[in-house]
């Protein structure tokens, strides 16, 4: 029984960590993306937008953003 328990707890642990580095759902993404075009204005172009939505639904807070004048959004190298 206390096996079962410590392997529980660890697979549980385990789940938790990975979970850490999930994308963000569309409503939180949005709210990354219309911050961005807040900010730069028309340098987000639609195209950058959909990127920037992309991004952050696929790596959440780990997504990358450029300094270029028309951003572009990548998810950092596994």
């Amino acid at each position: 029984m206390r096996r079962l328990s410590l392997l529980l707890i660890s697979l549980f642990a385990l789940t938790g960590a990975i979970g850490c580095n999930e994308g963000l759902d569309e409503e939180e993404a949005k709210v990354r993306c219309d911050q961005e075009r807040a900010a730069r204005g028309a340098f987000v172009t639609d195209e950058a937008y959909d990127q920037c939505l992309d991004c952050h639904m696929e790596c959440g807070e780990e997504c990358r953003v450029s300094a270029d004048a028309v951003p572009t959004f990548t998810c950092p190298a596994e």
